[in-house]
């Protein structure tokens, strides 16, 4: 690998962390989709990032013997602080515009409004409580069980927007969507191995299987929604897909056990 290779995959990198999370990285935007398109290839592997800072917060919630509820609430504060909330809005968004909306302009007018109705402010609240029940009902099995599924269900989570970004097209002509691009065919594979990789923070084949059905599932039930109700993907549809599949992957852990 050349030193302008090096120095590329280090922009990307960089690229998706300053997207991603509220890290300082020195680059506040993107010079074009094809860029970012490539650069979401590592999408999965911020989600580790993310993933393991929240399952460390855990773990010190642990180790000071907090009650577990309160351990997992903060570990889930802290994921949504470090992402700034990104996907978190893009869910209540989604919500308010495919749930609100009486036709497809409509639902994109509502999806762009900054105020957060009532589909949006219950989609929150089923995400977080959700979550934290699942991560409650994780640490009932052990702390090591309730950190593996963090970061598996970070990681996860993330690889399904970059699928969406590569079968759909942006639901209107301007947005995050269209300045993001479509990834090619091997920046989504490199994607799904890496979010495949994370799968190995677990300790029996069935949680594998049902977190990569999850993963699926979202993306096909989302996408599917998406273009029926408004003709393709947005940024907030992507955020809703990351929170989609991050829930329902720590439902599935949590039911079954990492």
């Amino acid at each position: 690998m050349t030193e302008t290779d090096k120095t590329g995959l280090w922009q990307e990198l960089k690229l998706c962390l300053g997207l991603l999370t509220r890290l300082p990285t020195g680059l506040t935007g993107i010079e074009s989709p094809e860029i970012m398109a490539r650069a979401s290839r590592w999408f999965p592997l911020v989600g580790l990032l993310v993933g393991g800072l929240s399952a460390a917060v855990l773990y010190g919630g642990a180790v000071l013997d907090l009650p577990n509820s309160a351990a997992a609430l903060i570990a889930l504060g802290a994921s949504i602080l470090l992402t700034g909330a990104l996907h978190e809005d893009g869910l209540a968004d989604t919500a308010d515009g495919l749930g609100g909306g009486h036709d497809r302009d409509s639902r994109l007018a509502i999806m762009r409004d900054s105020h957060i109705g009532t589909y949006g402010v219950l989609a929150l609240i089923l995400s977080v409580g959700l979550r934290w029940s699942a991560l409650v009902a994780l640490m009932g099995n052990s702390v090591g069980a309730a950190m593996a599924a963090l970061i598996v269900a970070a990681s996860v989570s993330r690889l399904v927007p970059v699928m969406l970004m590569n079968v759909l097209s942006p639901a209107r002509r301007d947005g995050m969507a269209v300045g993001a691009g479509s990834p090619a065919g091997p920046a989504v594979r490199l994607a799904c191995a890496l979010a495949l990789g994370s799968l190995f923070f677990l300790s029996h084949w069935p949680a594998m299987v049902l977190t990569i059905i999850a993963a699926l599932a979202v993306f096909v039930a989302l996408g599917a929604f998406a273009v029926r109700r408004i003709g393709g993907q947005t940024g907030d549809v992507l955020g809703a897909s990351q929170q989609g599949t991050e829930v329902l992957v720590l439902l599935c852990l949590a039911t079954v056990g990492p």
